[in-house]
């Protein structure tokens, strides 16, 4: 992501708080929310578009993800996540490249090395999440840790710790 200035995190912050204000988002418990780090997510495909996801979570684990355009102070939408014992598939979880490296290493998943080597293809995951609508993940709130080797991206891991070697062209219809 080169080329355009971005906000940082604290302006993301404060766009989804102006939100939260403005649209009336959530009610009087919004004072026992807790933000999170905004995580900066690329388009694929897309040279220097990018939009920050802000977790906000409640001690309860619901959670709303704001949206805001990285370049432009823009709110974009959010979505509100129940907490779990409400719907057991509500949790909103954005790990850290360092713990995606060590599901890699501890094996729970692999991909395929895009070297000649013999030897066992040394993984990284990028610190920007990655998202396009695909058949993987159709909502830019469920974006992609970006796994590379040597340099070059061999796979995606979703939000949900599913791996994926490739991400698919939604079908037309």
């Amino acid at each position: 992501m080169n080329g355009r200035s971005m906000i940082d995190r604290d302006g993301a912050i404060e766009l989804v708080r102006r939100a939260i204000d403005r649209y009336a988002l959530v009610g009087p418990e919004y004072a026992e929310a807790r933000f999170e780090q905004p995580r900066i997510v690329q388009y694929l495909g897309v040279e220097d578009e990018a939009y920050f996801l802000v977790p906000l979570r409640w001690p309860d684990g619901s959670v709303l993800v704001g949206r805001v355009d990285a370049h432009q102070p823009t709110y974009l939408g959010a979505q509100l996540r129940p907490p779990e014992p409400i719907r057991a598939d509500a949790r909103y979880y954005l790990a850290q490249p360092s713990e995606v490296e060590e599901w890699i290493r501890a094996g729970h998943f692999t991909f395929p090395a895009r070297t000649a080597e013999r030897r066992a293809p040394e993984y990284g995951v990028r610190e920007e999440l990655a998202w396009r609508p695909c058949q993987e993940s159709r909502s830019p709130y469920y974006p992609f840790y970006q796994v590379t080797s040597g340099g070059e991206t061999v796979g995606y891991v979703g939000y949900d710790r599913k791996p994926y070697t490739a991400l698919h062209d939604l079908l037309g219809g």
